[in-house]
């Protein structure tokens, strides 16, 4: 499965079929028992709630939540909380533990933003068949903050969430950077590398605030 669609794996003279699979012919071929059929409806629950809403699964009762003040790491499950009052860190995913009125601490040693972790501490590489040299393997989309890994050779990258194109070296959109520098997919930008971030764009803010 890549992303959210089924293709076929089988690789004839190292060529990948790729032939798109359909959902419904996936579950009648696979003979899948009723646990499997449980563990990939959820797994595909969880890529869609991923790739188009920011939800994560509540660590009480595994349903899905929306946090509603993107700056506030503190969350209030509503299901939990029907048999008493639930609150979790939607950065750990830990119970909070935190008895002030702080919504950026959540109380537990181990809580830390594994996403900018990952910005921080990426390798550098250089671009495939590119005059990029030492960029960040790991980005975050500029729009909606969805982590991006560097795969491919065009250093020139649309979203899988928001869909918006941006230069993978220096962070403009694909369109700021193609006018400084047209015919740029595989050399230098007219503008440095950008640096590793230290902040995640958060989705749906007109004015792009940020967490740090």
């Amino acid at each position: 499965m890549h992303g959210l669609k089924f293709s076929c794996p089988v690789e004839t003279r190292g060529v990948e079929c790729g032939a798109e699979w359909c959902y419904t012919d996936v579950r009648k071929l696979a003979f899948l028992t009723d646990e499997e059929e449980e563990v990939l409806e959820q797994k595909l629950a969880f890529a869609i709630a991923r790739k188009f809403c920011e939800y994560k699964q509540c660590p009480g009762c595994r349903t899905f939540t929306e946090r509603q003040d993107t700056t506030n790491l503190r969350v209030l499950c509503t299901v939990c909380s029907e048999r008493s009052t639930y609150e979790f860190c939607w950065q750990c995913l830990n119970p909070w533990k935190n008895t002030s009125t702080d919504s950026d601490r959540c109380g537990n040693d181990e809580c830390i933003n594994m996403a900018l972790e990952a910005l921080k501490n990426c390798r550098l590489i250089n671009l495939p068949e590119s005059s990029v040299k030492d960029c960040p393997s790991i980005r975050a989309c500029p729009t909606c903050g969805l982590l991006i890994e560097h795969k491919s050779q065009c250093k020139y990258m649309t979203c899988a969430r928001c869909h918006y194109k941006f230069c993978f070296a220096c962070l403009k959109s694909a369109n700021a950077c193609k006018e400084k520098q047209p015919e740029s997919y595989y050399a230098k930008c007219a503008t440095a590398v950008a640096p590793r971030q230290q902040c995640i764009p958060q989705w749906h803010l007109r004015a792009h605030k940020q967490v740090r």
